[in-house]
C-alpha cells in the first residue's frame, strides 16, 4: 500500500483545484457563447420613429430667424464641425505634451532561472537560480531641444484656428440654405393663396355665367367656359397645395426635426427698398470676412510653419531622460540605482527624406495659394452677381405689382360688362388668364428680391449676421 505523505496530498488537492477550475472556465465560456447572441439582440435598438408614427404631427410655427436659430443649434454639420474644433484642440494638447516632461512609475518583480551550459558552454548542463529581483522607482524624459516639434505644436494651434474658419464656413452656409428652404415655403403659400383666391374668383364667375343662362341673357357656351376656367384653378390649387407640404418637408430635413414633427412658416415675403449699393465696399468686405478666403489664408499660415519645420529637421536636438530605482532581491535590502542620459542628435544622411519632406511643403503653400486665388475670384463674381440680381429684382417688385393692380381692374370690368350682357364671358376668361399671369409674376419677383437679399448676404459673408441675430 502506497503512504501517502503529507506532500502527495497536498499536490493531489492542488491538481484537483485545477481540474475544477478548468471544468467552471469552460462552463463559464459554453454560457457566455450562448448567450452572448441572445444578449446582443436585446440590446438592439429601436428603429428611430415607431413612437411617432401613430401620433398626430405636431407643427413648430417658425419665424425665419427662429429657424435660422434652430438649425444652428442642432443641424449635422454644425454639430460635426464643432466636434472638429475640439478635435483640433485635443491634437494641439498632444502636440503640446511632446513638448513638456513626462514621469511614470515603474515597479517590477522578476524570477530568473537559467542555464549556464548556455553561456560558459560545457558538456553538462549547470543549474543558476532562481534569483527574485525587486525594482521599484520613477523615470522621467524632457525634450530640450527640438525646434520640428516646437513647429508642430505652431501648426496645431493653427489647425485650430483652421477649424473655427471652417466652422462658420458651414454656419454659414446652413443659414443660406435654411432662407432659400424658407423662402420657397413662403413662395408656395403665395401661390396657394393666389390660387385659391383665383378659384374663389372662378367660382362666382361661373355660378354667374349659370345664372344668366337660366334668364335666357347669357348662352350655354359661356358656362361652359366659365366651368373649364373653374376646373383649372381647381386643378392649380391641388397643385399648390401640394407644393407647399413638399417644401415644408424640404425645410425640416434642413433643420434635424423630429419624424413627428413639422415646420409651419409664419413669416411672409416684403419688399423694402434697398439702400444704396456701393459695389467696391462690399467687394472689399467680403474679401475681409468671407469665411472660405479666412480658411484659405489660416491653412497657408499652417503650411508655412509646416515648411520651417520640415527644413529645421537638419538641426539638432537634445533630450534628456532618467530613472531613478530601488533594487534588491527584498524591499529590506535594496539599494538605489538610477540612470541619467543626455542625448545630442544630429542627422546626417537621411537619404533624402528631409529634402522630399520640404519640397512636399512648398508644393502644399503653391496649391493653397492657386485655390486663394480662384476662391477670390469667384467671391468677386458672386458679389457683383448678387449685386446686379437685386437691382432688377427691385425693379421687377415694381413692375409685377403694377401689372398685378390692372389685371384685377381688367378682370372687375370684364365682370360687369358680361353681367350687364354687353360681352361673352370670353373678356372674363382671358381677364382670368392675364390675372393668373400677373399674380404669379407678383410672387416670382418679390420671392427673387428676398432671395436676392440672402444671396447678397452669402457672398459679402454675413448671412448669420442678417438672418440669425
Amino acid at each position: 500500500m502506497v503512504e501517502i505523505t503529507p506532500e502527495i496530498a497536498q499536490k493531489q488537492r492542488c491538481d484537483q483545484m485545477r481540474a475544477s477550475f478548468r471544468c467552471h472556465a469552460w462552463l463559464m465560456l459554453l454560457l457566455w457563447v450562448v448567450l452572448q447572441p441572445m444578449l446582443a439582440q436585446s440590446r438592439q435598438p429601436e428603429p428611430p420613429g415607431n413612437d411617432a408614427r401613430g401620433s398626430a404631427l405636431v407643427r413648430l410655427p417658425l419665424t425665419l430667424r427662429e429657424a435660422v436659430q434652430l438649425a444652428l443649434k442642432q443641424n449635422p454639420r454644425e454639430v460635426v464641425a464643432r466636434i472638429e474644433v475640439e478635435r483640433r484642440r485635443r491634437m494641439s494638447d498632444q502636440a503640446l505634451a511632446k513638448l513638456l516632461p513626462q514621469a511614470a512609475v515603474d515597479g517590477t518583480v522578476s524570477v530568473k532561472r537559467f542555464n549556464g551550459q548556455s553561456i560558459t558552454g560545457g558538456r553538462v548542463p549547470t543549474q543558476y537560480g532562481p534569483f527574485q529581483v525587486l525594482a521599484f522607482g520613477g523615470e522621467f524624459s524632457q525634450s530640450v531641444i527640438d525646434l520640428p516639434l516646437i513647429r508642430h505644436y505652431q501648426s496645431s494651434r493653427q489647425d485650430i484656428v483652421t477649424a473655427k474658419v471652417d466652422r462658420n464656413s458651414t454656419r454659414e452656409e446652413i443659414v443660406s440654405s435654411v432662407v432659400t428652404s424658407y423662402l420657397l415655403v413662403l413662395r408656395a403659400k403665395a401661390i396657394l393663396d393666389a390660387t385659391q383666391a383665383r378659384r374663389e374668383l372662378a367660382q362666382r364667375l361661373f355660378d354667374q355665367a349659370a345664372q344668366l343662362e337660366k334668364s335666357g341673357v347669357g348662352t350655354r357656351l359661356d358656362t361652359l367656359r366659365a366651368n373649364v376656367e373653374l376646373q383649372n384653378e381647381l386643378q392649380q390649387e391641388i397643385d399648390a397645395s401640394s407644393s407647399v407640404q413638399t417644401a415644408a418637408y424640404a425645410l425640416a430635413n434642413i433643420l434635424s426635426l423630429l419624424p413627428g414633427q413639422e415646420v409651419e412658416a409664419i413669416d411672409a415675403m416684403k419688399y423694402d427698398q434697398p439702400p444704396a449699393i456701393d459695389e467696391e465696399s462690399l467687394s472689399r468686405r467680403a474679401y475681409q470676412q468671407r469665411p472660405e478666403l479666412l480658411e484659405i489664408a489660416s491653412a497657408q499660415r499652417s503650411a508655412l510653419i509646416e515648411s520651417e519645420g520640415a527644413r529645421e529637421q537638419r538641426l539638432p536636438s537634445v533630450t534628456f531622460e532618467g530613472s531613478y530605482l530601488e533594487q534588491g532581491r527584498v524591499f529590506g535590502d535594496s539599494i538605489p540605482a538610477y540612470t541619467y542620459t543626455g542625448t545630442l542628435h544630429l542627422p546626417l544622411w537621411t537619404s533624402g527624406r528631409i529634402s522630399a519632406e520640404v519640397a512636399e511643403a512648398r508644393l502644399q503653400e503653391q496649391r493653397l495659394s492657386e485655390q486663394r486665388r480662384d476662391i477670390a475670384n469667384s467671391v468677386l463674381q458672386q458679389v457683383r452677381t448678387s449685386i446686379e440680381q437685386l437691382r432688377a429684382s427691385s425693379s421687377a417688385v415694381t413692375v409685377a405689382n403694377n401689372a398685378l393692380d390692372l389685371a384685377k381692374q381688367e378682370v372687375s370690368r370684364a365682370e360687369r360688362r358680361f353681367a350687364a350682357g354687353v360681352s361673352t364671358n370670353i373678356d372674363v376668361v382671358t381677364a382670368q388668364d392675364e390675372l393668373a399671369r400677373a399674380s404669379n409674376n407678383q410672387i416670382e419677383a418679390l420671392y427673387r428680391y428676398n432671395q436676392s437679399r440672402a444671396d447678397l448676404a452669402r457672398a459679402t459673408g454675413d448671412a448669420e449676421k442678417v438672418y440669425a441675430h
